[in-house]
């Protein structure tokens, strides 16, 4: 291997490396971190000053005709892969961009 490319892979592997570590530092936040919150939860008694919920009687719903109610629908996952086209585009281009850049330097 060149020193050029041995210098870059082992830049790469301490970028990757350091990386690993700044993102492995951080820790879930929870409320067990924080002093604010009482050991056991203080008691909160209810009162209950409602009347009983009573059953409401629901009218059947008329019938309708499917066909004359067809409206388009938005088709999910139609963002998904418009995002895959757009990422594998940028993909692409950069791939070409590093041929390019190193069929000029050589």
């Amino acid at each position: 291997m060149p020193p050029m490319a041995a210098n870059r892979a082992i830049k790469t592997f301490l970028a990757l490396v350091a990386a690993t570590l700044v993102l492995s530092i951080g820790s879930a936040a929870g409320a067990v971190d924080n002093p604010d919150y009482t050991a056991p939860a203080p008691a909160v008694e209810v009162a209950n000053s409602m009347p009983p919920i009573q059953a409401v009687k629901a009218t059947p719903a008329a019938a309708v005709d499917p066909a004359s109610t067809r409206t388009s629908m938005a088709l999910t996952g139609a963002d998904i892969a418009q995002f895959a086209a757009i990422g594998a585009v940028l993909v692409i281009g950069g791939f070409g961009l590093v041929m390019v850049r190193r069929r000029q330097t050589a």
